[in-house]
């Protein structure tokens, strides 16, 4: 039930939201969730992120945020249904798009800009609020958490430092998102710092081959790249005794296509 709520002193994220299965929708990320307080005549915005299920399962804990009076609590649907048009109302782009805007023209010379980026192998890749608290592990928290194919070893940091006279000085870092992510070595971040998360090399976990015939099991087997058809053959348990490998029929898809564009193409 989204809406205007009372406040009153001492309010928590807990008293708006108490149960996961009765107060929120089914597509609810409970991983990210923000804070939207105003904090002068300006009006002015301060953004704090926190995380639902933590707030529900440990009420009135410093992981259960206290509300101030006007605060907008923002709750957001899982980055996977982006797309759908049921969650796209509720969805990272369009919430924070008053937010991002607001901390953008808000910037002073004395306060940057408060936001961060992120790309790459992350389910919602893009800008976000900084905050306090804002390390590489809340950034990846935020941007929906890394995609199977997200390379763990290393992922590239970049920081912009303005100095006087308007230089801009920009510097690279290797960040190991396996360390971060278990708090070993998480960096703070700063206004308008990026964090590129690389695929891994080669990545194809979806890559099969179909083994029909005199094959021990046939079936689809998954492969990786470098892999021979012999190899493929082997991990199905070899040929049969029935087996005629001189009249083997390899068809491919790729071929297939080929193959009728250049019969189009000579008739």
């Amino acid at each position: 039930r989204p809406g205007i709520y009372g406040w009153f002193e001492g309010m928590r994220v807990s008293h708006l939201l108490s149960d996961v299965r009765t107060d929120l929708l089914r597509e609810a990320d409970l991983s990210y969730a923000l804070i939207v307080s105003y904090e002068n005549e300006l009006l002015d915005i301060v953004v704090k992120q926190f995380s639902l299920v933590d707030a529900i399962a440990h009420p009135g804990t410093l992981k259960d945020p206290l509300l101030q009076e006007f605060d907008d609590v923002l709750v957001f649907s899982l980055p996977e249904l982006e797309g759908v048009e049921t969650s796209s109302v509720n969805g990272r782009k369009r919430l924070l798009a008053p937010v991002i805007a607001k901390l953008q023209a808000q910037a002073r010379e004395d306060e940057p800009v408060k936001t961060v980026s992120i790309s790459g192998a992350v389910r919602a890749p893009g800008t976000y609020p900084l905050t306090t608290a804002t390390t590489i592990s809340a950034l990846i928290a935020a941007a929906g958490g890394l995609k199977d194919s997200a390379y763990l070893e290393a992922a590239e940091y970049r920081q912009l430092d303005e100095r006087r006279g308007g230089e801009v000085v920009v510097s690279y870092e290797e960040v190991d998102l396996a360390k971060a992510l278990t708090g070993k070595a998480d960096l703070p971040l700063a206004s308008r710092d990026h964090l590129t998360v690389r695929n891994i090399p080669d990545w194809s976990p979806s890559d099969s081959v179909t083994l029909a015939g005199e094959v021990t099991f046939p079936g689809t087997y998954l492969i990786q790249r470098g892999e021979t058809l012999a190899d493929v053959i082997a991990r199905a348990g070899g040929l049969t005794q029935d087996a005629f490998p001189e009249a083997a029929v390899l068809t491919r898809v790729e071929i297939a296509k080929r193959e009728a564009e250049r019969a189009r193409a000579f008739a």
